[in-house]
């Protein structure tokens, strides 16, 4: 391969050795041929200030804009069982936030051993050397809620979208704080490396648990920028955040939940039957005291032809059966076949609300203040 020399990121991204479009790789900060092998150097800019990106830092470009994060945001607080039906028009918005947050890339070797267990704790295999390369993405923030919000989108995505970030426009976009290289290691690095490590033992051996003692050698360590959207937004007094991945459009947040939105309980659905039920076992009664008074002669209830298991006389065996299967056996099939039912039909109702509140905005009748910082 070519010894790299530097090649502007700006205009052409063409080899300047064979004319092929280059694919930028941000662990080393150069452009490289997938052709002839030839690599460049990328320009540095000069024209962000100290609070900025690091020059050799990548970046994802932004797809989305805020139309469209509004209207994840509100598809995602009409949502949830518990989710309160007035949460939409009680919500105070603060601006949006279009950030890029910070993190790390980084690559090497590990070797050690580990010891392999049983489920009741016995040891099968003890000090099995083990060796390997890992490459793990690590939030470089000092956010712990950004973190934990948008570090879940990170690994899923394919790296080949990053680019240099000196080749994008930032004004705008809030670049999030970040922590040294060092730091973002020991906090998480060495963490989701170890975590790596175990996801393969697992794989190879999922029947058994794993202790492994390994020892890491960071090759390479690499600044990226992700591209997401926050925002913020106060409900009866409590905060709370939603975060949107720009590259997949999924989002990641918090909800308030109402504590009165309970379905009825399995007990409470028993009674209803257990009344039903009661109320058709003396109905039987009823109608076969009315059948005896109006049509007696007819069904010659002299000799006892109504002495049934449905039109017995009360105080007898098939009278007590009768008893047994509305007061017993029915409310307790109407628990097992319809309670699910019941708990559905609960939340259809309030998601019905949910959906009329969407109606109101999109017909202009009601609208939220959801803006932009700029």
């Amino acid at each position: 391969m070519e010894p790299a020399t530097t090649q502007p990121v700006s205009g052409s991204n063409a080899c300047s050795n064979c004319g092929a479009n280059l694919e930028y790789d941000f662990t080393t900060n150069t452009n490289k041929c997938p052709y002839c092998g030839s690599a460049f150097k990328t320009n540095k800019s000069t024209e962000h200030s100290i609070t900025g990106p690091a020059p050799d830092a990548g970046c994802i470009r932004f797809r989305n804009d805020l139309s469209k994060f509004r209207d994840a945001v509100i598809k995602f607080l009409s949502s949830g069982d518990k989710t309160p039906v007035n949460l939409l028009f009680e919500a105070e918005f603060l601006p949006v936030e279009q950030i890029y947050v910070p993190f790390y890339q980084f690559s090497g070797t590990y070797t050690g051993y580990y010891n392999t267990i049983d489920n009741n704790g016995k040891v099968l295999s003890q000090n099995t050397p083990l060796s390997g390369n890992f490459s793990v993405s690590v939030y470089g923030g000092e956010s712990k809620a950004e973190g934990e919000n948008m570090a879940v989108f990170v690994n899923r995505v394919d790296k080949k979208l990053i680019i240099p970030v000196n080749a994008i426009q930032t004004d705008g976009i809030k670049l999030t704080d970040s922590q040294p290289e060092q730091k973002a290691w020991d906090n998480l690095g060495q963490l989701q490396a170890a975590n790596q490590v175990y996801s393969e033992l697992t794989s190879t051996d999922s029947a058994h648990k794993h202790q492994h003692y390994l020892k890491y050698d960071t090759k390479s360590a690499s600044k990226f920028y992700y591209p997401g959207w926050r925002a913020v937004y106060y409900y009866h007094g409590n905060d709370y955040a939603i975060y949107m991945d720009d590259v997949t459009g999924e989002l990641n947040g918090r909800r308030p939940a109402d504590a009165s939105f309970e379905p009825p309980q399995q007990s409470t659905v028993y009674k209803k039957y257990l009344l039903i039920g009661l109320g058709l076992w003396f109905g039987v009664l009823v109608l076969r005291a009315a059948l005896t008074a109006f049509a007696g002669d007819y069904f010659d209830f002299k000799n006892h032809s109504l002495n049934n298991i449905i039109f017995s006389e009360p105080v007898g065996f098939y009278w007590l059966l009768r008893g047994a299967f509305f007061l017993g056996l029915l409310p307790l099939l109407m628990v097992k076949v319809l309670y699910k039912k019941t708990v559905a039909d609960y939340y259809a109702a309030l998601a019905r609300v949910r959906s009329g509140n969407l109606d109101l905005l999109a017909s202009g009748r009601k609208s939220i203040k959801f803006r932009q910082i700029r």
